[in-house]
Protein backbone atom coordinates (compact mmCIF):
# COMPACT_ATOMS: atom_id res chain seq x y z
CA UNK A 1 0.00 0.00 0.00
CA UNK A 2 1.53 3.09 -1.31
CA UNK A 3 0.68 7.31 0.13
CA UNK A 4 -0.85 9.15 -3.55
CA UNK A 5 -0.80 12.81 -3.24
CA UNK A 6 -3.65 14.09 -5.52
CA UNK A 7 -3.79 18.30 -5.97
CA UNK A 8 -6.67 19.93 -6.31
CA UNK A 9 -6.43 23.12 -5.31
CA UNK A 10 -6.03 24.62 -9.07
CA UNK A 11 -9.95 22.94 -9.61
CA UNK A 12 -13.18 24.84 -9.05
CA UNK A 13 -16.72 23.58 -10.14
CA UNK A 14 -16.17 25.92 -13.38
CA UNK A 15 -13.57 23.12 -14.40
CA UNK A 16 -16.02 21.63 -15.69
CA UNK A 17 -15.80 17.37 -16.14
CA UNK A 18 -11.71 17.74 -15.05
CA UNK A 19 -13.58 18.97 -11.40
CA UNK A 20 -16.20 16.01 -11.17
CA UNK A 21 -14.01 13.44 -11.98
CA UNK A 22 -11.35 13.64 -9.39
CA UNK A 23 -13.94 14.39 -6.95
CA UNK A 24 -15.43 11.29 -7.58
CA UNK A 25 -12.57 9.35 -7.70
CA UNK A 26 -12.04 10.62 -3.95
CA UNK A 27 -15.27 9.56 -3.08
CA UNK A 28 -14.95 6.12 -4.06
CA UNK A 29 -11.41 5.38 -3.25
CA UNK A 30 -12.50 2.85 -0.88
CA UNK A 31 -12.08 0.94 -4.67
CA UNK A 32 -8.60 1.60 -4.46
CA UNK A 33 -5.54 -0.47 -2.48
CA UNK A 34 -3.72 2.44 -1.69
CA UNK A 35 -4.14 5.80 0.46
CA UNK A 36 -4.50 9.18 -0.28
CA UNK A 37 -3.59 12.56 0.70
CA UNK A 38 -6.69 14.81 -1.12
CA UNK A 39 -5.14 18.66 -1.45
CA UNK A 40 -8.38 20.82 -1.96
CA UNK A 41 -10.69 23.73 -1.32
CA UNK A 42 -13.52 21.57 0.19
CA UNK A 43 -16.17 21.32 3.09
CA UNK A 44 -14.31 19.45 6.22
CA UNK A 45 -17.78 18.04 6.84
CA UNK A 46 -18.00 16.39 3.69
CA UNK A 47 -17.30 12.70 4.05
CA UNK A 48 -14.45 10.39 2.10
CA UNK A 49 -13.70 7.02 2.30
CA UNK A 50 -11.15 6.18 5.42
CA UNK A 51 -8.41 6.11 3.06
CA UNK A 52 -8.26 9.36 2.24
CA UNK A 53 -7.00 12.09 4.40
CA UNK A 54 -8.14 15.85 3.43
CA UNK A 55 -6.35 18.75 3.36
CA UNK A 56 -8.60 21.50 2.91
CA UNK A 57 -7.89 24.78 2.28
CA UNK A 58 -10.23 28.43 2.09
CA UNK A 59 -10.84 29.51 -1.22
CA UNK A 60 -8.50 32.31 -1.44
CA UNK A 61 -5.56 29.54 -1.27
CA UNK A 62 -7.11 28.40 -4.80
CA UNK A 63 -7.13 31.65 -5.99
CA UNK A 64 -3.63 32.02 -5.58
CA UNK A 65 -3.05 28.59 -6.83
CA UNK A 66 -4.55 29.72 -9.62
CA UNK A 67 -2.47 32.53 -9.88
CA UNK A 68 0.73 30.43 -9.34
CA UNK A 69 -0.22 28.54 -12.18
CA UNK A 70 -0.39 31.60 -14.83
CA UNK A 71 2.66 33.42 -13.79
CA UNK A 72 4.96 33.33 -16.93
CA UNK A 73 8.11 31.77 -15.27
CA UNK A 74 6.17 29.24 -13.76
CA UNK A 75 8.25 26.34 -15.70
CA UNK A 76 11.52 27.47 -14.02
CA UNK A 77 9.49 26.99 -10.35
CA UNK A 78 8.58 23.99 -11.33
CA UNK A 79 10.73 21.75 -13.43
CA UNK A 80 12.94 20.53 -10.49
CA UNK A 81 11.56 18.67 -7.39
CA UNK A 82 13.21 21.29 -5.41
CA UNK A 83 11.60 24.27 -6.87
CA UNK A 84 8.16 22.17 -7.42
CA UNK A 85 7.99 21.78 -3.45
CA UNK A 86 8.95 25.13 -2.33
CA UNK A 87 6.38 26.83 -4.78
CA UNK A 88 3.39 24.55 -4.12
CA UNK A 89 4.09 24.52 -0.58
CA UNK A 90 4.32 28.96 -0.70
CA UNK A 91 1.31 29.08 -2.21
CA UNK A 92 -1.19 26.20 -0.59
CA UNK A 93 0.47 27.61 2.96
CA UNK A 94 1.14 23.39 3.44
CA UNK A 95 4.22 22.23 4.49
CA UNK A 96 6.78 20.76 2.42
CA UNK A 97 6.86 17.94 4.16
CA UNK A 98 3.48 16.59 2.85
CA UNK A 99 4.58 17.11 -0.76
CA UNK A 100 7.47 15.24 0.35
CA UNK A 101 6.07 12.38 1.87
CA UNK A 102 3.75 11.20 -0.68
CA UNK A 103 5.17 8.16 -2.73
CA UNK A 104 3.27 9.16 -5.92
CA UNK A 105 1.08 12.00 -7.32
CA UNK A 106 -1.58 12.29 -9.35
CA UNK A 107 -2.06 15.69 -11.04
CA UNK A 108 -5.46 16.05 -12.10
CA UNK A 109 -4.76 17.54 -15.80
CA UNK A 110 -2.54 18.98 -17.89
CA UNK A 111 -3.80 22.16 -18.85
CA UNK A 112 -1.13 23.79 -16.80
CA UNK A 113 2.30 23.54 -16.20
CA UNK A 114 2.99 19.84 -13.83
CA UNK A 115 5.05 20.31 -10.95
CA UNK A 116 8.32 17.66 -11.07
CA UNK A 117 6.94 16.15 -7.79
CA UNK A 118 8.03 12.51 -7.43
CA UNK A 119 6.12 9.24 -9.88
CA UNK A 120 3.94 12.26 -11.10
CA UNK A 121 0.53 10.85 -12.89
CA UNK A 122 -0.96 12.95 -14.65
CA UNK A 123 -4.06 13.14 -16.62
CA UNK A 124 -4.48 14.40 -19.98
CA UNK A 125 -7.92 14.45 -20.72
CA UNK A 126 -7.90 15.77 -24.14
CA UNK A 127 -6.12 17.59 -26.84
CA UNK A 128 -8.40 19.55 -27.83
CA UNK A 129 -6.43 22.63 -28.46
CA UNK A 130 -4.23 20.67 -30.70
CA UNK A 131 -7.06 20.33 -33.28
CA UNK A 132 -9.63 23.15 -32.40
CA UNK A 133 -7.06 26.07 -31.20
CA UNK A 134 -9.77 28.75 -32.34
CA UNK A 135 -11.97 27.44 -30.11
CA UNK A 136 -9.22 29.02 -27.51
CA UNK A 137 -8.04 32.62 -26.73
CA UNK A 138 -4.44 32.99 -27.07
CA UNK A 139 -3.28 32.93 -23.04
CA UNK A 140 -5.69 29.77 -22.35
CA UNK A 141 -3.58 27.86 -26.10
CA UNK A 142 -0.41 29.28 -24.53
CA UNK A 143 -1.27 27.63 -21.03
CA UNK A 144 -2.37 24.02 -22.77
CA UNK A 145 0.80 23.98 -24.67
CA UNK A 146 3.30 24.99 -21.39
CA UNK A 147 1.40 22.03 -19.83
CA UNK A 148 1.33 19.32 -22.19
CA UNK A 149 5.36 20.41 -22.96
CA UNK A 150 5.62 19.63 -18.88
CA UNK A 151 4.52 15.99 -19.64
CA UNK A 152 7.97 14.82 -20.41
CA UNK A 153 9.17 14.48 -16.45
CA UNK A 154 5.92 12.25 -15.45
CA UNK A 155 6.40 9.07 -14.83
CA UNK A 156 3.63 7.89 -16.47
CA UNK A 157 0.53 9.95 -18.42
CA UNK A 158 -2.92 8.23 -17.96
CA UNK A 159 -5.90 9.51 -20.67
CA UNK A 160 -9.31 8.47 -20.08
CA UNK A 161 -10.16 7.19 -23.66
CA UNK A 162 -8.23 5.15 -26.46
CA UNK A 163 -8.79 8.42 -28.73
CA UNK A 164 -7.26 10.83 -26.13
CA UNK A 165 -3.93 8.44 -26.02
CA UNK A 166 -3.94 8.44 -30.11
CA UNK A 167 -4.29 12.10 -29.72
CA UNK A 168 -1.50 12.64 -27.63
CA UNK A 169 0.46 10.25 -29.14
CA UNK A 170 0.29 11.72 -32.40
CA UNK A 171 1.97 15.28 -30.94
CA UNK A 172 4.27 13.56 -28.90
CA UNK A 173 5.29 9.64 -30.34
CA UNK A 174 7.71 9.39 -27.67
CA UNK A 175 5.16 9.51 -24.95
CA UNK A 176 4.12 5.62 -25.82
CA UNK A 177 5.60 3.64 -23.26
CA UNK A 178 4.48 5.85 -20.45
CA UNK A 179 0.92 6.74 -21.89
CA UNK A 180 -2.25 4.58 -20.21
CA UNK A 181 -6.00 4.34 -20.52
CA UNK A 182 -8.75 4.28 -17.92
CA UNK A 183 -12.29 4.66 -18.59
CA UNK A 184 -14.32 7.26 -16.13
CA UNK A 185 -17.66 7.05 -14.24
CA UNK A 186 -21.07 8.75 -14.09
CA UNK A 187 -21.30 11.19 -11.13
CA UNK A 188 -23.40 9.85 -8.28
CA UNK A 189 -26.65 9.68 -9.94
CA UNK A 190 -29.25 10.80 -7.30
CA UNK A 191 -32.52 8.04 -6.82
CA UNK A 192 -35.41 9.96 -8.39
CA UNK A 193 -37.75 9.53 -5.41
CA UNK A 194 -35.38 12.00 -3.72
CA UNK A 195 -36.09 14.68 -7.24
CA UNK A 196 -39.81 14.61 -6.88
CA UNK A 197 -40.16 17.90 -5.93
CA UNK A 198 -37.74 18.58 -9.23
CA UNK A 199 -39.94 16.67 -11.47
CA UNK A 200 -43.21 18.07 -10.29
CA UNK A 201 -41.29 21.56 -10.88
CA UNK A 202 -40.44 20.16 -14.60
CA UNK A 203 -43.77 18.76 -15.50
CA UNK A 204 -45.29 22.24 -14.26
CA UNK A 205 -42.65 24.33 -16.42
CA UNK A 206 -42.53 22.27 -19.71
CA UNK A 207 -45.72 20.21 -19.37
CA UNK A 208 -46.72 18.76 -23.01
CA UNK A 209 -43.43 19.43 -24.25
CA UNK A 210 -40.91 16.89 -25.34
CA UNK A 211 -37.44 17.71 -23.55
CA UNK A 212 -34.19 17.16 -25.83
CA UNK A 213 -31.07 17.78 -23.15
CA UNK A 214 -27.30 18.89 -23.82
CA UNK A 215 -25.40 19.14 -20.74
CA UNK A 216 -22.06 20.92 -21.41
CA UNK A 217 -20.16 24.20 -20.66
CA UNK A 218 -20.36 27.10 -23.09
CA UNK A 219 -17.04 26.49 -24.84
CA UNK A 220 -17.41 26.57 -28.67
CA UNK A 221 -16.34 23.10 -29.45
CA UNK A 222 -19.36 21.94 -27.53
CA UNK A 223 -21.44 23.04 -30.89
CA UNK A 224 -24.28 24.04 -29.47
CA UNK A 225 -25.12 25.81 -32.48
CA UNK A 226 -25.83 22.96 -34.10
CA UNK A 227 -28.94 22.21 -32.17
CA UNK A 228 -30.10 26.10 -32.76
CA UNK A 229 -30.29 24.69 -36.15
CA UNK A 230 -31.39 21.72 -35.82
CA UNK A 231 -34.19 22.49 -33.53
CA UNK A 232 -35.01 25.15 -36.39
CA UNK A 233 -35.84 22.32 -38.78
CA UNK A 234 -37.42 20.35 -36.65
CA UNK A 235 -39.87 22.98 -35.83
CA UNK A 236 -40.73 22.80 -39.88
CA UNK A 237 -41.18 18.84 -39.61
CA UNK A 238 -43.44 18.17 -37.18
CA UNK A 239 -46.61 19.90 -35.16
CA UNK A 240 -45.68 18.17 -32.10
CA UNK A 241 -44.60 20.43 -29.04
CA UNK A 242 -40.95 20.12 -28.13
CA UNK A 243 -37.77 22.07 -26.40
CA UNK A 244 -34.16 22.24 -26.39
CA UNK A 245 -32.98 22.50 -23.20
CA UNK A 246 -29.06 23.50 -22.59
CA UNK A 247 -27.89 22.75 -18.93
CA UNK A 248 -23.97 23.68 -17.95
CA UNK A 249 -22.24 26.63 -16.30
CA UNK A 250 -21.92 29.46 -18.82
CA UNK A 251 -18.76 31.81 -19.18
CA UNK A 252 -20.81 34.63 -21.45
CA UNK A 253 -24.22 35.42 -22.43
CA UNK A 254 -22.65 33.93 -26.21
CA UNK A 255 -25.41 31.29 -25.87
CA UNK A 256 -28.32 33.92 -25.28
CA UNK A 257 -27.32 35.85 -27.66
CA UNK A 258 -27.08 32.97 -30.37
CA UNK A 259 -30.48 31.94 -29.72
CA UNK A 260 -31.85 35.37 -30.32
CA UNK A 261 -30.10 35.85 -33.40
CA UNK A 262 -31.97 32.90 -34.62
CA UNK A 263 -35.26 33.81 -33.16
CA UNK A 264 -35.64 30.31 -31.42
CA UNK A 265 -36.33 31.38 -27.96
CA UNK A 266 -39.70 29.34 -28.15
CA UNK A 267 -37.62 26.48 -29.12
CA UNK A 268 -34.30 26.69 -27.22
CA UNK A 269 -34.12 27.13 -23.35
CA UNK A 270 -31.21 27.79 -21.76
CA UNK A 271 -30.81 27.46 -17.57
CA UNK A 272 -27.65 27.55 -17.12
CA UNK A 273 -26.18 26.03 -14.29
CA UNK A 274 -28.46 23.89 -12.18
CA UNK A 275 -28.55 21.92 -8.78
CA UNK A 276 -27.55 18.05 -8.69
CA UNK A 277 -31.43 17.20 -7.89
CA UNK A 278 -32.88 19.17 -10.76
CA UNK A 279 -30.32 17.78 -13.27
CA UNK A 280 -31.30 14.09 -12.43
CA UNK A 281 -35.24 15.58 -12.97
CA UNK A 282 -33.79 16.63 -16.55
CA UNK A 283 -32.34 13.29 -16.93
CA UNK A 284 -35.70 11.72 -15.75
CA UNK A 285 -38.03 13.84 -17.68
CA UNK A 286 -36.38 14.16 -21.01
CA UNK A 287 -37.08 12.75 -24.42
CA UNK A 288 -33.75 12.39 -25.44
CA UNK A 289 -29.93 13.17 -24.83
CA UNK A 290 -28.16 15.08 -27.46
CA UNK A 291 -24.62 15.39 -27.53
CA UNK A 292 -22.77 17.24 -30.63
CA UNK A 293 -19.71 17.93 -29.53
CA UNK A 294 -16.55 18.52 -32.42
CA UNK A 295 -14.12 16.78 -29.62
CA UNK A 296 -14.18 15.30 -26.32
CA UNK A 297 -11.85 13.28 -23.54
CA UNK A 298 -14.27 11.20 -22.58
CA UNK A 299 -17.96 13.29 -22.11
CA UNK A 300 -19.53 11.90 -18.20
CA UNK A 301 -22.33 13.10 -19.48
CA UNK A 302 -22.92 10.71 -22.03
CA UNK A 303 -22.68 7.90 -19.13
CA UNK A 304 -25.13 9.40 -16.88
CA UNK A 305 -27.75 9.63 -19.65
CA UNK A 306 -26.85 5.74 -20.20
CA UNK A 307 -27.56 5.07 -16.55
CA UNK A 308 -30.83 7.21 -16.53
CA UNK A 309 -32.01 5.22 -19.69
CA UNK A 310 -32.42 7.77 -22.00
CA UNK A 311 -31.71 7.69 -25.95
CA UNK A 312 -28.70 9.34 -27.04
CA UNK A 313 -28.13 11.20 -30.12
CA UNK A 314 -24.73 12.09 -30.44
CA UNK A 315 -21.52 13.42 -32.37
CA UNK A 316 -19.58 10.83 -34.38
CA UNK A 317 -16.10 12.21 -33.84
CA UNK A 318 -13.80 11.96 -31.14
CA UNK A 319 -13.91 9.26 -28.46
CA UNK A 320 -17.70 9.60 -28.72
CA UNK A 321 -18.42 6.46 -30.72
CA UNK A 322 -16.07 4.97 -28.03
CA UNK A 323 -17.71 5.56 -25.37
CA UNK A 324 -21.34 5.10 -26.99
CA UNK A 325 -19.97 1.25 -27.79
CA UNK A 326 -23.58 -0.08 -29.67
CA UNK A 327 -25.89 2.60 -28.11
CA UNK A 328 -27.24 5.87 -29.37
CA UNK A 329 -27.59 7.04 -33.36
CA UNK A 330 -23.92 8.77 -33.78
CA UNK A 331 -24.27 11.65 -37.00
CA UNK A 332 -21.47 14.60 -38.31
CA UNK A 333 -21.77 17.16 -36.02
CA UNK A 334 -22.32 19.62 -39.03
CA UNK A 335 -25.26 18.28 -40.67
CA UNK A 336 -28.46 19.35 -38.72
CA UNK A 337 -30.99 18.39 -40.99
CA UNK A 338 -29.95 14.98 -40.23
CA UNK A 339 -30.01 15.80 -36.37
CA UNK A 340 -33.36 17.15 -37.13
CA UNK A 341 -34.61 13.86 -38.31
CA UNK A 342 -33.33 11.85 -35.53
CA UNK A 343 -34.73 14.37 -33.06
CA UNK A 344 -38.37 13.41 -35.08
CA UNK A 345 -37.85 9.73 -35.45
CA UNK A 346 -37.48 9.57 -31.54
CA UNK A 347 -40.53 11.85 -30.73
CA UNK A 348 -43.02 10.00 -33.55
CA UNK A 349 -41.34 6.68 -33.33
CA UNK A 350 -41.95 4.70 -29.64
CA UNK A 351 -40.46 1.45 -30.48
CA UNK A 352 -37.71 3.18 -31.82
CA UNK A 353 -37.14 4.94 -28.69
CA UNK A 354 -37.70 1.99 -26.40
CA UNK A 355 -34.65 0.31 -28.47
CA UNK A 356 -32.62 3.04 -27.58
CA UNK A 357 -33.45 2.85 -24.17
CA UNK A 358 -32.95 -0.52 -23.96
CA UNK A 359 -29.07 0.17 -25.82
CA UNK A 360 -28.75 2.91 -23.37
CA UNK A 361 -28.76 0.68 -20.25
CA UNK A 362 -26.86 -2.01 -21.58
CA UNK A 363 -24.24 0.23 -22.46
CA UNK A 364 -24.24 1.72 -19.10
CA UNK A 365 -22.96 -1.64 -17.32
CA UNK A 366 -19.28 -0.85 -18.97
CA UNK A 367 -18.70 2.14 -16.73
CA UNK A 368 -17.66 2.20 -13.23
CA UNK A 369 -15.87 3.42 -10.70
CA UNK A 370 -14.12 0.10 -9.54
CA UNK A 371 -13.18 -0.77 -12.97
CA UNK A 372 -11.46 3.24 -13.10
CA UNK A 373 -9.86 2.70 -10.26
CA UNK A 374 -8.91 -0.88 -11.37
CA UNK A 375 -6.81 0.75 -14.05
CA UNK A 376 -5.41 3.77 -12.22
CA UNK A 377 -4.65 1.57 -9.33
CA UNK A 378 -2.87 -1.07 -12.09
CA UNK A 379 -0.62 2.18 -13.47
CA UNK A 380 0.66 3.27 -9.57
CA UNK A 381 1.31 -0.73 -9.39
CA UNK A 382 3.52 -0.22 -11.97
CA UNK A 383 5.92 3.01 -11.04
CA UNK A 384 5.88 1.53 -7.37
CA UNK A 385 7.06 -1.77 -8.11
Amino acid sequence: MALIGVFGLNLSPKSGGVFYLINGLMETAHFSEHEYIYICERDKSVGFPKNVQLVSRPRIIRLLTQCLFRLPMNNHVFKNRLGAIAGLSAVSAISPSVYRHADAWLWPHCFAPVPHLKNMVAICHDMIHAYYPECFSSDALSRRRKGEASLRHCARVICPSQATKRDLLRRYPEYQFKTKTFSEAACEVIPIDECSAEVSALKRSFGGFLLFIFIAVDWPHKNHELLIKAAKQLQSMTDRPFKVVFIGHRRSNMLQRMIQEYNVQNLVVDVGNISRKLLVAYYHTATAFLFPSLCEGFGIPLVEAMHCSLPIIASDRSCIPEVCGNCGTLLPPDRPELWARQMLRIMVDERHRQEQVILSLKQSSQFSWERTWNKIDRVFDEILG
